[in-house]
């Protein structure tokens, strides 16, 4: 009974893993990094996120992304950094990107309320929050070089709206994807491992 119940134990070890690395190759996960990302008040943004374009639905919120803004015109933008804990996330997948050319995605990493800047306090205005929102087209994710982001930036979100509360990208500003490994390979080997750990234990009971 014993020995059966070792048998059983190592079909499971070789089997859980070739399972588990099925799962996982359905979606394709990448690590979007913005590549030389600038405003044109001199500011630059940093930092990356983790999207999956296979998975993708419009319900999708990143959860996993780190997005910094810095320099430029602080009286206006004091730096901030996008993350989990303090913003949330909004993805669209835009058919007619403008001036033409393939489809593309859009990302937003949007606040809640938060202290307006003194340069833009006035009396009647309402904060409902910041936002950074940029769009890529989709063909990044068959690319290994820097793609060049579509128009997008930086706003306050405003009532009113206020104009100067908003700065664009430079025409520069880029984005690079690099495709996250699957644990698959992993899982196996590790599968195996186990799995050879507990024929040489049984064995040895033998």
């Amino acid at each position: 009974m014993l020995v059966g119940n070792m048998w059983t134990t190592i079909r499971a070890a070789l089997v859980a893993p070739l399972v588990l690395a099925a799962s996982a190759s359905h979606g394709a996960l990448f690590n979007l990094t913005f590549s030389n990302v600038t405003f044109e008040d001199g500011g630059s943004v940093s930092g990356s996120l983790l999207f999956d374009p296979i998975e993708w639905t419009p319900l999708t919120k990143i959860t996993t992304y780190d997005v910094r803004v810095s320099g430029g015109n602080t009286d206006l933008f004091p730096p901030f950094e996008y993350v989990p804990g303090n913003s949330d996330t909004f993805t669209d997948l835009n058919p007619s990107p403008p001036f033409g050319g393939p489809r593309s995605f859009v990302f937003a990493f949007f606040t809640g309320p938060l202290a307006l800047p003194p340069a833009l306090q006035a009396p009647g205005v309402t904060v409902f929050g910041r936002e950074v929102q940029f769009e890529v087209p989709e063909t990044v994710f068959e690319s290994v070089v820097p793609i060049t982001l579509l128009p997008g930036g930086e706003q306050w979100l405003l009532s009113p709206n206020d104009e100067s509360a908003h700065r664009s990208y430079s025409p520069s500003s880029q984005m690079i994807a690099t495709a996250v490994p699957e644990p698959s390979i992993a899982l196996v080997v590790l599968g195996c491992g186990v799995a050879l750990f507990l024929w040489n234990a049984a064995k040895r009971s033998n």
